[in-house]
């Protein structure tokens, strides 16, 4: 167990342990709020859009997330 503030103040520290497979769970006022683990495999990043494919050398950051918004805006409604 790690205080709220510990993990505010030695972040770094603590994600550097996590990626090495530590799990911490952190408390405030002696409470639980919340548990920092490790990510599963299955569920590491994984690559839904090649952008090289769409246009060689990709697209600008910008122009990737103006397509994402108007996408995201369409899905609403």
């Amino acid at each position: 167990m790690i205080s709220y503030n510990d993990l505010r103040v030695h972040m770094s520290e603590y994600a550097r342990r996590v990626m090495l497979g530590d799990s911490f769970t952190v408390v405030q006022k002696s409470r639980p709020l919340f548990t920092i683990a490790p990510v599963k495999k299955k569920e590491r990043w994984r690559t839904v859009v090649n952008f090289t494919k769409i246009r060689p050398g990709g697209i600008p950051a910008e122009q990737a997330l103006k397509a994402l918004r108007k996408l995201n805006a369409s899905r609403r409604g």
